[in-house]
């Protein structure tokens, strides 16, 4: 897994219940990437076979990654 520093502004959403990574490793991912990071709660591996479908809380978070960007 890449370490560097992003070159764009970024968000690491993880879950407490993540069977694919924890979430003490998700947010060091997020500290070398210099993302921002979101506690999601209990919601296991984030991704299309976690069924969320419509995602308040996920489209919330990606307003604010967008608001960043127009910093």
């Amino acid at each position: 897994m890449p370490r560097a520093a992003l070159p764009v502004p970024a968000l690491v959403a993880a879950s407490t219940n993540d069977e694919f990574v924890t979430l003490e490793r998700a947010q060091d991912f997020a500290r070398s990437w210099g993302a921002d990071f979101c506690n999601a709660g209990e919601l296991g591996h984030i991704n299309a076979a976690s069924r969320l479908g419509y995602w308040p809380q996920g489209l919330a978070m990606f307003g604010q990654l967008l608001a960043r960007l127009k910093r």
